[in-house]
């Protein structure tokens, strides 16, 4: 932690680094002089020069100095851990969110909509029952399972579309002591895996508890699940604030695990259950196709994602009304089935060119083109459901100048990466549908899918090494640096952040080893075209409006000049 240099001890650059607040502040020098003065003070120049010209004196000042140093180091990097802005662990940003009303989520499984056709035997022998949580073989050895009981009747229809997420089911088994404030830590999650939101189901001797967000002063059965702990955590009540479970009583935990948003897959991947189906003593044959992606799912909240969304949660007091309180709500949502808003913002457009909506139903528009000569004649096809939404959406619009003030909330989720993408048309409904139940006077939230304003930026780094930085290591090391800085500066922005060449010229040439770079700087929109030429600006800068965001496209190539 320390180093020596002339007879002095300072915290190596890592050391100052993990402490952020201060609270002692104090280093090695500054008690060192200290004990000095208050030397001289005590007991006068002659006796402290003696004293501090001596070997004993010297050694003796100086450890003293080095312990106090050290407990101020410890001291300030634990009181890191007691504010919001400063924590590092997560367990304390956990623990402070909790205390201001909010809970931080948990991963959601992706989920893909699959058709099942049976092909053999029809009719069916007997009534077919696929319990849910039967499971499925999916990409890279991955397991998947359904999310419902589906069930086929004898005679048909043969045919059936449900849902089916990624990760398995556990169930872990504990036992009450009787004691109040009864906490179980679940630890037997496998490695790279995490609890999904809202899928514990906890029995108390066979009876469901409810979960709640947080522990009520009512003596009713319910049970809080500390999801952002690691592990997570089920915690009764005391008695007074929830019901204690009975001494002995056998309390069973049932919950699902996923990989999050690593775990997403293309369309038509998910195709085989991991085990024959049997219907009586026949062998069912079927097709299983689902011709869309899964949804993207999420991840654990992240502590920096914490750190801003608790202390708006907090403002907005379980009520929404103005649009900071929206915002909130809107980046702090999280749906069981499709996810995590990765980024979102509420805004009350003023021009088309605001209006994440308006925008999206103009440029399906455009791409109809010879197609909207069939309008002249009838709506069909995909030229009648825009035209659908198109008159569905401004009759909102109009209907809201006598009853209604519109508020819009453009949102977008994230990949396993961290890139922003589309979000998927569930997410917004259900954001729609919550928003309703706590917007307040005559707001009217609508939720839109944000990619139509958003802008991916693919980087080409040359980056010219100096000539002591040859070796294949060296070079390595250098690619993996920059790439991560560059990496770094493309993924979590926010809107209305403008993307400037000079910042990442001065990210690259930062690096040691690098003499000058060469950026290349390109933009596509959420079509994937390359708009470059209209987005990319005689400097080398990316300047976006403040309802757009730029996300990270391919990974940042990285070569040697």
């Amino acid at each position: 932690m320390a180093s020596s240099s002339n007879n002095n001890f300072s915290l190596s650059p890592t050391s100052k680094t993990l402490i952020r607040s201060g609270f002692f502040g104090k280093d090695f020098e500054t008690y060192r002089s200290e004990i000095i003065d208050f030397l001289n003070a005590r007991f006068g120049t002659q006796v402290t020069s003696n004293i501090i010209t001596s070997e004993q004196g010297v050694m003796l000042i100086e450890a003293v100095s080095f312990a106090l140093s050290t407990a101020s180091w410890y001291g300030d990097r634990q009181a890191d851990d007691t504010t919001l802005k400063d924590a590092r662990l997560r367990v304390a940003a956990v623990t402070i969110a909790r205390q201001l009303g909010y809970k931080p989520a948990a991963s959601v499984a992706p989920v893909v909509s699959l058709t099942m056709t049976i092909t053999s035997p029809t009719p069916l022998p007997v009534v077919l029952t696929i319990p849910k949580g039967t499971q499925l073989a999916g990409p890279g050895g991955s397991t998947w399972e359904t999310s419902r009981t589906v069930i086929f009747d004898q005679a048909g229809p043969f045919t059936q579309t449900f849902p089916v997420r990624e990760g398995n089911s556990i169930e872990e088994i504990f036992t009450s002591d009787g004691s109040p404030g009864q906490v179980f830590e679940l630890a037997t999650i496998p490695t790279g895996m995490t609890i999904a939101q809202s899928s514990p189901t906890v029995l108390v001797n066979g009876v469901a508890w409810t979960e709640v967000d947080f522990l009520t002063y009512e003596q009713t059965n319910q049970v809080e699940i500390g999801y952002g702990f690691d592990p997570p955590r089920v915690v009764f009540g005391d008695g007074i604030a929830g019901n204690i479970p009975p001494a002995d009583a056998e309390i069973r935990v049932q919950y699902f695990v996923t990989h999050g948003t690593s775990a997403a897959v293309a369309s038509n991947t998910v195709t085989a259950f991991a085990e024959p189906i049997v219907a009586g003593t026949s062998l069912v044959t079927a097709t299983l196709v689902h011709n869309e992606p899964s949804t993207p799912g999420s991840d654990p909240e992240t502590i920096e994602k914490i750190k801003v969304v608790a202390p708006q949660v907090f403002q907005a007091a379980k009520r929404a009304v103005t649009l900071t309180d929206l915002d909130g709500w809107i980046n702090s949502f999280v749906d069981p089935t499709y996810g995590a808003v990765a980024k979102g913002r509420a805004t009350t457009p003023r021009s088309v060119a605001a209006d994440a909506e308006a925008l999206t139903i103009i440029n399906q528009v455009k791409s109809l083109g010879d197609a909207l000569v069939a309008l002249n004649t009838a709506y069909t096809g995909a030229a009648d459901a825009v035209v659908t939404r198109l008159r569905s959406y401004w009759d909102k619009v109009l209907s809201s100048n006598c009853k209604a003030n519109i508020v819009l909330a453009q949102i977008l989720s994230a990949d396993s990466i961290g890139r922003y993408v589309q979000a998927p048309v569930g997410l917004a409904r259900a954001l729609e549908a919550f928003l309703d139940t706590i917007v307040e006077s005559t707001v009217k939230a609508r939720v839109t899918d944000g990619s139509v304003n958003l802008y991916s930026v693919n980087l080409t780094i040359g980056v010219k090494l100096f000539s002591n930085y040859s070796s294949p290591v060296a070079q390595t090391t250098v690619q993996d640096t920059v790439r991560s800085l560059m990496q770094a500066a493309l993924i979590g922005r926010d809107y209305g952040v403008s993307l400037r060449i000079s910042d990442l010229y001065s990210s690259v040439e930062s690096v040691q080893g690098i003499d000058y770079a060469e950026i290349s700087v390109q933009v596509t929109d959420s079509s994937g075209a390359d708009v470059s030429a209209t987005r990319v600006n005689t400097f080398g800068d990316v300047p976006v409006q403040d309802f757009e965001v730029l996300t990270m496209g391919a990974t940042p190539v990285v070569n040697f000049l």
